[in-house]
């Protein structure tokens, strides 16, 4: 007969048979081995440290300039009857050559006027010289009454005065007629032209412009914290400073290459610029006309680019050549954000070199049209009066591209293209 007990014995019967196995297997199990701690040798690279120069490079970039820029202007009127094959866009010219030559023919007459005048002058001046002796030895003798002596001694005077004019007058001349012929105040190149044969000048008008080609010079914002690794001179030397002249590499794709051109920076700009924190830099370039060894002339910034070998894209750097004759002048917004980060020096200097304004506008076509994509910085990249002009469509712009772009929207999310005209007629009417 099997005895009954209890389930409450059967964990504490598992308990003790546990035990008494992990007893067993201990016992009969040998001690672990002991072993000493193995430390690792770190890998390290020697190198033998040994003083040398390192040449830190401070990269920026800038725009070719030439060292001079003039404009060509006649001081005197006349028709143009003479115009040297030099002077055209991109003619070289040497310094004292002639240019171009007005009709002397008036100024010749006015040349011997003046001739005339002086001779009479000086006759005069010798009539009064003998009259005013007669009188002063009459009145040595008491003959000659105070009156008659100083209306002598008067016509003298009137007389050495009249002769200084005719003197200033025949000089007059005789530049008027020296400046019927325009020549180069130096050697160099010409930019653009506006004059022909035939064509009638007026003093102070321009009729070309010209640059000189013996050095080029760039502008070359450099950043507050790169100054230490330049030797520039910002001090104003003295008798016995020694100048640096710090070297500078200049590269730029011409022609699907990169090309490049040694420079020297030969001085700096008086501040940092508030705004950008940059001190500008001017670098120089000899003879930047000159090619070497194939590679082309450091030219001012502008050239043309082929585009799908129809038509032509023309990239300008002047603002005043890029707006002439043109049909359409759209302004961008300049990103005031962007200034931050030293892509141009300021926002004055922005309007003065790209702002649009009236005077600049008067370069374009006459029933030519501005447009500005919105929104505008007044006075930056165009000014108001040009803005709210006649020529102006910015608002008629503005107005529909939000319907252009609400219309390619809704196409896009999947409207149909017959809502979307049906919109536009409607919106129309």
């Amino acid at each position: 007969m099997r005895l009954p007990y209890p389930k409450a014995l059967l964990p504490l019967l598992a308990v003790a048979v546990g035990a008494i196995a992990a007893i067993a297997i201990g016992a009969s199990s040998e001690p672990p081995a002991s072993q000493s701690a193995v430390v690792p040798i770190p890998l390290v690279r020697i190198i033998t440290v040994a003083p040398e120069t390192v040449r830190l490079n401070v990269n920026t970039y800038g725009t070719v300039v030439p060292r001079t820029e003039s404009e060509l202007i006649p001081q005197v009127a006349g028709p143009v009857v003479w115009i040297s094959t030099a002077l055209v866009s991109g003619g070289f010219f040497e310094q004292g050559e002639l240019l171009l030559r007005i009709d002397p023919r008036d100024y010749e007459a006015s040349l011997e006027s003046a001739r005339a005048a002086l001779e009479r002058r000086r006759s005069e001046r010798h009539r009064a010289e003998k009259q005013f002796a007669r009188q002063s030895q009459l009145k040595g003798r008491d003959a000659a009454s105070e009156s008659v002596f100083d209306d002598a001694d008067n016509d003298l005077r009137v007389a050495v005065a009249s002769l200084r004019e005719a003197n200033a007058a025949l000089g007059k001349a005789e530049r008027d007629g020296e400046r019927t012929e325009l020549r180069a105040p130096f050697t160099g190149r010409v930019r653009s032209e506006q004059v022909d044969i035939g064509q009638y000048v007026t003093r102070g008008q321009s009729i070309a412009r010209l640059y000189a080609i013996d050095f080029a010079e760039v502008r070359l914002p450099i950043r507050d914290d790169d100054i230490p690794f330049i030797n520039l001179s910002l001090a104003q030397p003295g008798p016995e400073t020694e100048v640096s002249e710090p070297e500078v590499l200049l590269s730029a794709r011409f022609a699907g290459a990169e090309q490049q051109w040694t420079g020297r920076i030969v001085r700096t700009e008086g501040e940092i610029d508030p705004e950008s924190r940059m001190i500008h830099a001017v670098a120089r370039v000899e003879n930047p006309y000159e090619t070497v060894a194939g590679r082309p002339p450091l030219r001012p910034a502008d050239f043309t680019r082929l585009v799908n070998g129809d038509g032509v894209v023309r990239i300008d750097y002047d603002l005043d050549r890029a707006v002439a004759d043109a049909d359409v002048v759209m302004a961008l917004r300049i990103q005031k954000e962007r200034m931050e980060s030293g892509l141009l020096p300021n926002l004055r200097e922005y309007a003065r070199r790209w702002g649009l304004n009236s005077a600049r506008l008067k370069r374009a076509k006459r029933d030519v049209l501005v447009m500005h994509p919105g929104p505008m910085n007044r006075g930056v990249e165009i000014d108001s009066d040009v803005a709210d002009g006649p020529h102006s469509v910015i608002l008629n712009q503005v107005t529909n591209g939000v319907a252009i772009r609400m219309a390619v929207l809704y196409l896009l999310a999947g409207g149909r293209q017959e809502s979307a005209e049906a919109a536009k007629q409607g919106g129309e009417a």
